[in-house]
């Protein structure tokens, strides 16, 4: 009976990868086969960047924003700073002043801001920036980007015939190679690894919730584009939770608000020390862990909503769970079934032949498009295995700090 259930465990997981292989073939076909916009729409897009204590990147960053504006139209930024950054020692907000110092050197069309909120986060800094906005919420969208976003001019024209066709939630994928070759062997691992999960996890989510409505899915903070009037009404960036763009998608995915996936990668960076690596990991791994409490923080004003969707409310909180689930014991996981490949396994076998080829499609990708070259290409895999037998650990020290009561410390990794 225990044979019977591991070998239909090991036949789901063989068909999960499977499809990740298909999807993945199709997706980038996808990609690489959309043409320029053909039509634009004459509505407000607001461009949100929220910075704290960016002060060697800010200047680079307003430059690439700056590129964008040109090319936007009807098109406004907004860099907003938290007062957390002001200390006894430097009262100066000096991301904030960088940024002053800048847009009068280039003349730059940009809006600066300070969330007066000592305990502020990213949520209440978007927050913040969100309600200076003047006009009508129908007639304005909002992008936010990080700090290391590198969105190419097309995207933006590709986002306004999103505009003009009416698709409430947009979303540009991000690859995370742009500084990969800068990176120690250990970080390249898991720049290819969490490129990888863009494609074959996080777009097939979206794309899975608006072919089926079954899926639930997370929303990206960086490369979002959504409807103010939309964003406003399922309740603004959650601002308690550990990962608002997860709590976020996770309402919006409930109440079968379709993503529409801009068919452009942005690139962005991977963090470049181990320890830097570490603390993303740990903090994206206690946020994933949180959706009963998206549960919990949601039932209340699901109340009057059709059974469905409060069935849906509970099905996606225990979907979400069990992702953290599975990136808890990932590494062993893969462990154990390879030891049972060698021994002679063929389920076992055929997994890993599946798993294993999701990270070759996409790596002859990245190196198609020269986002690694052929000396970086030829070790990936060695790059890999240390990402895949490690990356199960900052999520058990998350999920041991929760069990135990230890308050999480959740330092944004630096760029």
């Amino acid at each position: 009976m225990i044979m019977l259930f591991i070998d239909l465990f090991l036949l789901i997981l063989l068909l999960r990868s499977l499809f990740n292989c298909i999807f993945a073939i199709g997706f980038l076909k996808w990609i690489e086969g959309q043409q320029q916009a053909a039509v634009s729409s004459p509505d407000r897009l607001i461009i949100i960047l929220p910075v704290y204590k960016e002060e060697r990147s800010i200047d680079a960053a307003l430059v690439r924003l700056s590129e964008l504006l040109d090319v936007a139209g009807n098109c406004a930024a907004i860099v907003v700073g938290s007062s957390r950054e002001r200390s006894g020692v430097d009262p100066r907000n000096l991301t904030l002043s960088l940024a002053e110092k800048a847009k009068v050197e280039r003349d730059l069309s940009v809006t600066i801001v300070e969330d007066p909120d000592q305990n502020s986060n990213r949520a209440k800094q978007i927050n913040y920036a969100l309600a200076t906005i003047d006009g009508s919420p129908a007639k304005s969208w909002i992008l936010t980007l990080d700090i290391d976003s590198k969105v190419p001019r097309r995207v933006i024209h590709l986002i306004r015939s999103g505009m003009a066709q009416d698709a409430g939630i947009m979303h540009v994928p991000a690859l995370f190679l742009d500084n990969f070759s800068k990176l120690s062997v250990l970080q390249k691992g898991q720049a290819l690894y969490q490129s990888r999960w863009t494609i074959t996890h996080e777009c097939r989510r979206m794309l899975l919730h608006r072919w089926t409505g079954q899926m639930h899915y997370h929303l990206v903070g960086h490369g979002l584009c959504i409807e103010l009037q939309q964003l406003l009404s399922v309740g603004m960036f959650p601002a308690a939770s550990i990962l608002e763009d997860v709590h976020l998608g996770y309402i919006c995915s409930v109440l079968n608000r379709k993503v529409h996936i801009v068919p452009e990668f942005e690139l962005a960076d991977s963090p470049v020390t181990y320890i830097e690596g570490w603390r993303q990991q740990y903090r994206w791994a206690a946020g994933v862990q949180q959706y009963l409490y998206f549960l919990g923080q949601l039932r209340g004003r699901l109340a009057d909503y059709p059974f469905l969707i409060r069935f849906k409310a509970v099905f996606f909180a225990l979907q979400g769970m069990l992702n953290s689930i599975s990136w808890n014991t990932s590494a062993y996981l893969l462990v154990a079934i390879t030891v049972s490949a060698l021994l002679g396994g063929t389920l076992p076998a055929l997994y890993l032949l599946c798993y294993f080829g999701e990270f070759a499609i996409c790596l002859c990708y990245f190196w198609r498009r020269d986002l690694i070259d052929s000396w970086d290409f030829f070790f990936s895999p060695f790059y890999l295995i240390f990402e895949l037998l490690k990356r199960s650990v900052p999520a058990n020290f998350a999920a041991l700090s929760s069990i135990i009561g230890i308050k999480h410390r959740l330092k944004k990794a630096e760029h």
